[in-house]
């Protein structure tokens, strides 16, 4: 690729420094979003069949799996929002019942 861009000055020529090829589905069977970076290593994919969310972190050392669901789609804005959609608690909340002292 080579870009050529005007300036007061005269010409510049650009060209691409880096290639990249893109995924396809045929590397990523069964995923309609694949995303990966780096430092540290991670990916995170959703699937097509299920809504099914899988991250990869730690350059793949762990691997959690969690059910989502799409609470926000703004296609205007390009924006999806996705919630947990486990019905397990995040938390539990435990109390233990102390009777009080009575003179």
């Amino acid at each position: 690729m080579k870009a050529l861009v005007e300036t007061p000055r005269g010409q510049l020529q650009c060209t691409l420094a880096e290639h990249r090829d893109a995924l396809t589905r045929t590397e990523q069977p069964g995923v309609m979003f694949f995303g990966r970076g780096n430092e540290p290593g991670w990916s995170v994919a959703l699937a097509n069949e299920t809504p099914t969310l899988t991250m990869e972190l730690n350059y793949g050392e762990e691997s959690v799996q969690q059910p989502y669901m799409v609470s926000v789609m703004d296609n205007e804005a390009g924006r999806v929002v996705l919630e947990n959609a486990d019905v397990t608690p995040f938390f539990v909340y435990a109390s233990k019942l102390v009777p009080a002292l009575t003179a």
